[in-house]
């Protein structure tokens, strides 16, 4: 889909794209549901996150998008001496987690 989107984009002279992506790791959401129960602030529910691993599961979302990332440039072709349309519209990403 961004692919296409990005192949748009530079067809409609598009020169710079942001998109909101979301991701969750389904395995963690009771320990991360059960850990902030008992916390009363933001503080208190970001440390007990902390405590229960979010760290290790924001790293493995880092990175699921940063395969992403270079799924879609290998598939634009954009690291070739010719590369397709999409190439020339910078996007970034903007994730919530």
């Amino acid at each position: 889909m961004t692919v296409d989107q990005l192949k748009r984009y530079e067809a409609e002279n598009v020169q710079y794209v942001e998109f909101m992506v979301s991701a969750w790791c389904p395995n963690d959401r009771e320990r991360f549901a059960k850990a902030v129960g008992e916390a009363v602030d933001d503080a208190a529910k970001l440390a007990a996150l902390e405590a229960s691993g979010l760290a290790d599961c924001v790293a493995g979302k880092r990175n699921d998008l940063a395969a992403a990332i270079d799924k879609i440039r290998t598939s634009l072709g954009c690291d070739i001496p010719v590369p397709q349309p999409g190439c020339s519209v910078t996007f970034r990403y903007i994730a919530q987690i």
